[in-house]
């Protein structure tokens, strides 16, 4: 619980959770196993967990275990299923968008980040839609969880669709900064150039690539 850990229990989410990935698609890393709910359904090639005492009941239940930080995960994935601590959860969107190798994601996030992700504005929400394809799924209530937290979750989906190189994010990180400014001016603090009179603020996440074609930069 030190870690802001909530569990998801209710079957009936687990098992959307599990339907949603592609078994084929490996490794399949699970991250933050915590008491095994997901990970007795999943049966992960492997799972990161921050917490000692947990990753020591993961692998009594003969699970291979890896105690580490899903921000600077040691393990190469091409599926990740997590459930994410509030806490973590931007520094590890920024990451995983940035990791070309991991091809699809089934998360169960706090319902107003996948509502940010889909609507509002920020470094990332452009980055999170410029790398994959955004499909949100069911709203968990919080007593699908122990301890019960005091938000709605959300499960969703990323599907690559494209790898990220550090100037693409370099650009998003810099042009979100001015959000309440034209792009115009965004683009001329960030030494670019653009016409448009619109708000980087009135780019809804899914428009990045026009964002970015905005400034003169093809994205395919």
């Amino acid at each position: 619980m030190r870690l802001g850990q909530h569990f998801l229990v209710e079957k009936l989410y687990v098992d959307e959770v599990v339907s949603l990935t592609e078994r084929r698609l490996r490794p399949l890393i699970e991250i933050g196993g915590g008491k095994g709910s997901i990970t007795r359904e999943l049966q992960p090639d492997a799972v990161l967990e921050l917490d000692s005492d947990l990753a020591r009941f993961l692998e009594a239940q003969g699970f291979s275990v890896v105690v580490g930080d899903a921000r600077s995960s040691p393990l190469r994935a091409r599926q990740v299923v997590s459930s994410l601590p509030y806490y973590i959860t931007f520094e590890f969107l920024e990451s995983v968008s940035l990791d070309g190798e991991i091809m699809k994601l089934v998360l169960i996030l706090q319902k107003d980040v996948v509502d940010k992700l889909l609507r509002y504005s920020t470094y990332v929400s452009f980055l999170v839609n410029l790398a994959f394809r955004v499909d949100p799924k069911s709203v968990i209530p919080p007593q699908a969880f122990e301890p019960k937290p005091k938000v709605y979750s959300q499960i969703v989906v990323l599907d690559r669709i494209r790898t990220v190189g550090e100037r693409e994010a370099k650009i998003l990180k810099c042009l979100s900064r001015y959000r309440n400014k034209t792009l115009r001016r965004a683009a001329d603090l960030c030494d670019l150039s653009s016409e448009s009179e619109e708000r980087v603020r009135d780019f809804a996440p899914h428009r990045v690539t026009e964002l970015l074609s905005a400034v003169g930069l093809s994205i395919a």
